[in-house]
């Protein structure tokens, strides 16, 4: 995800939205990706990353 402005267009333009949200320091989140990465290419949904410790308010308004 490059901004909040990407992550609300993403929001906005899709019915359904995987959203990951991780750290780069949290060991379960490192190994989930693989899983997102594959389920990307199967779903008919984008899959978003959001890195908590940038974006800390989209994960606070998500309760993550």
């Amino acid at each position: 995800m490059e901004s909040t402005e990407s992550f609300d267009e993403a929001i906005a333009e899709n019915d359904q939205v995987v959203v990951d949200y991780f750290a780069d320091w949290c060991g379960p989140c490192k190994q989930q990706t693989p899983i997102l990465e594959e389920l990307s290419g199967t779903i008919d949904a984008p899959v978003l990353g959001v890195d908590t410790d940038e974006y800390n308010g989209l994960a606070a308004e998500a309760g993550v």
